[in-house]
């Protein structure tokens, strides 16, 4: 892929999938960012699945792709993953990059195996999870190839440098939150949702096993029954990359007769979602940094966190909406919460000035393009 101008320099993005999850958000900033400073960018994912990412790169005029590997032969035959590998290699080679970004846990192990055979200068592993997968071959290959480590919390910063054996440090970038404009209005919502003063209760979060559903169904049970009264509604918004995940949760909700539950699939007008949410809620049992509970707080809404490592570098340990996995009363209580508007009042506004100065676009930016020269 032949160069407009050899003195600008080659980023590519690699992500997992074209859909819009919090992973996906930030490397969708950090694209941004590398083209409005002068930057030529290309954004390329092993598959599809929503492909709503895809609509926001035509928008923004950022160049995207489908990679000629198939992420499911990580787990097959050592033949059929190795000559996937090598065609991988010629693919990226033929782009000519400078810097390689890769996102999540499979594009990482990926393009670290590969990325000192494509003539790129570095390329950056960005831990966003905390994975549970095994410690497979091409995960050992790209540990061998020592890429630059980068994380957006210190909980995936201590994750990998257990995991990897790591004796320098992990550099730390925090995840910068600018919130996009709403899409659709407030009333446009209300109508999707069938709505009208209903309180509105919503979960950004991926239909993922560890995004733990169940425990919020759970705790949703017990809201309904101590305050039977009170109009409420929750939405669980998000995709499942199997569907058997987001049907084991319908299924739940099915059988055990819950009718205020809204399922909803993953939107690029979260924004707009968001102005119509009374209450935020991520139940996780691990994360990095949740980027949904960031633009939740930027954009005013209370929200309701698990108390898991991640969480707790964003709040204080008095923070009152935080609940305990293990006990779906605690998420009662913490739902309970959320009816006392003068909680609620103090809850917003400490969260928004926390956001706006720890977790600002203008510093993620800096730390990015500092990454490049």
């Amino acid at each position: 892929m032949k160069r407009k101008n050899n003195n600008i320099k080659r980023v590519i993005i690699v992500l997992p999938f074209f859909s819009l999850g919090g992973a996906e958000t930030q490397a969708l900033r950090v694209a941004e960012l590398f083209k409005e400073t002068g930057n030529e960018v290309i954004m390329l994912a092993f598959e599809n699945k929503s492909g709503l990412l895809k609509k926001r790169l035509k928008e923004l005029n950022i160049q995207f792709g489908l990679l000629p590997f198939d992420i499911h032969s990580i787990h097959r035959s050592g033949f059929e993953k190795l000559s996937g590998l090598f065609k991988l290699i010629l693919f990226f080679r033929k782009l000519k990059p400078d810097y390689i970004f890769p996102f999540t846990y499979y594009p990482n192990i990926i393009c670290s195996a590969i990325w000192r055979f494509t003539q790129a200068k570095r390329c950056f592993w960005n831990q966003r999870g905390l994975e549970h997968n095994s410690f497979n071959f091409i995960e050992k290959i790209a540990k061998l190839m020592k890429p630059t480590y980068l994380s957006n919390s210190i909980a995936g910063a201590k994750y990998i440098i257990s995991r990897h054996n790591l004796g320098n440090k992990v550099k730390v970038i925090k995840n910068g939150v600018e919130v996009a404009m709403p899409k659709q209005s407030a009333e446009d919502w209300k109508q999707k949702l069938l709505v009208q003063s209903e309180l509105i209760y919503t979960m950004v979060a991926n239909f993922y096993p560890e995004k733990n559903h169940k425990y919020l169904i759970d705790g949703w049970i017990l809201f309904n029954e101590k305050f039977p009264t009170i109009s409420k509604k929750l939405v669980l918004v998000g995709y499942a990359t199997h569907e058997k995940f987001i049907w084991q949760i319908k299924a739940n909700v099915f059988d055990r007769g819950l009718e205020n539950i809204i399922f909803l699939e993953s939107s690029d007008d979260i924004s707009g979602l968001l102005s119509v949410t009374n209450v935020g809620i991520l139940t996780s049992e691990r994360e990095g940094c949740p980027n949904s509970v960031l633009e939740m707080m930027k954009l005013k809404v209370p929200v309701i966190v698990s108390r898991i490592p991640a969480t707790e570098e964003i709040f204080e340990a008095s923070y009152p909406l935080f609940c305990e996995l293990e006990d779906p009363n605690s998420l009662l209580l913490a739902l309970e919460k959320t009816l006392s508007n003068h909680l609620i009042s103090d809850v917003v506004n400490k969260n928004f000035e926390n956001v706006n100065s720890n977790y600002n676009f203008t510093e993620l930016k800096r730390n990015y393009l500092n990454l490049v020269g």
